[in-house]
């Protein structure tokens, strides 16, 4: 699987900014991605369709789970947050994860912006 993806990490910043992220794409090029993002590929594997809530949390980390012991080293699947997007979960046991690079440099968002329409948590 190749590609560009963003993610976002929480950044130390002064008291009063707790929301701070950086904000950074990556080029991804890594083989062995599990493709759940379609109701029929969830099916397969005992999912239905994500929501945003906790109770859905287990069983689809164990799915990852079992996908990590098969050897595959990650997953694409539905945002339970926005319905129209997939996520991407890469499994690490180091620090880095070979053909996942970042782009430089990040971008520093100080307070969380605005909820884009149609999220729905």
């Amino acid at each position: 699987m190749g590609g560009v993806v963003s993610s976002a990490r929480r950044v130390r910043d002064p008291a009063g900014a707790a929301d701070a992220r950086d904000l950074r794409r990556w080029q991804i090029d890594v083989e062995g991605i599990a493709d759940l993002s379609t109701a029929i590929a969830l099916k397969r594997v005992g999912l239905t369709p994500p929501c945003p809530t906790q109770s859905e949390w287990l069983a689809f980390q164990e799915v990852g789970e079992q996908l990590w012991r098969d050897g595959r080293r990650g997953v694409r699947a539905p945002s339970a947050s926005r319905p129209s997007h997939v996520v991407l979960c890469l499994f690490r046991d180091a620090e880095d994860i070979a053909g996942a690079e970042p782009l430089r440099p990040p971008m520093t968002y100080r307070r969380a912006p605005a909820p884009p329409t149609g999220l729905t948590t």
